[in-house]
């Protein structure tokens, strides 16, 4: 079995934790940034079919730069974290620029999702992919399920606040 499977669901479960714990502070600043308030669910409280078909593209291409500068040739986690780091500040940055609104008070947020989401997840799954593959191949049932767990997790915790979010408007 190839421990890339198994690297895809350790990564994006990682990167879910991480997530889980910026999620209120980057919403908030994405609704500073366009005045308004944006909902990332429908009406079921699940994630909208926007949101998940506008991830999905990303993942894709990151995973496959991913593979091929970094994993291929078993570069160094140090890589991986540059690679993370800079995805995530790229697509930031281009968030930051697009909208006249953007604050000072962003930038926190901003350093964390560059530095914690996307550099330092990318080099933890690197580190274990050139040095655990075996935990890769052999327990990437176990990884998808705490993906699974994980995404649950964030998406409650996504609903909760968005309804509190807009129970404020109204």
């Amino acid at each position: 079995m190839n421990p890339l499977i198994g690297f895809v669901f350790l990564f994006l479960t990682l990167q879910n934790i991480a997530i889980y714990f910026e999620v209120e502070t980057y919403f908030g600043m994405i609704d500073n940034i366009q005045n308004k308030k944006t909902s990332y669910m429908d009406d079921k409280c699940l994630p909208s079919l926007k949101i998940l078909m506008g991830y999905f593209p990303y993942y894709l291409v990151f995973f496959t730069i991913l593979y091929y500068l970094i994993l291929k040739r078993k570069g160094s986690a140090f890589e991986g974290f540059l690679l993370g780091a800079g995805v995530a500040f790229t697509t930031d940055n281009a968030l930051w620029t697009m909208f006249d609104r953007t604050f000072m008070s962003d930038i926190p947020t901003l350093i964390y999702d560059v530095l914690i989401t996307g550099g330092l997840v990318t080099l933890i799954c690197v580190y274990i992919f050139n040095s655990f593959s075996f935990l890769l191949i052999n327990y990437w049932h176990f990884f998808s399920i705490t993906f699974a767990l994980s995404f649950i997790f964030l998406i409650h915790k996504v609903c909760k606040f968005e309804k509190k979010l807009f129970s404020k408007i109204e």
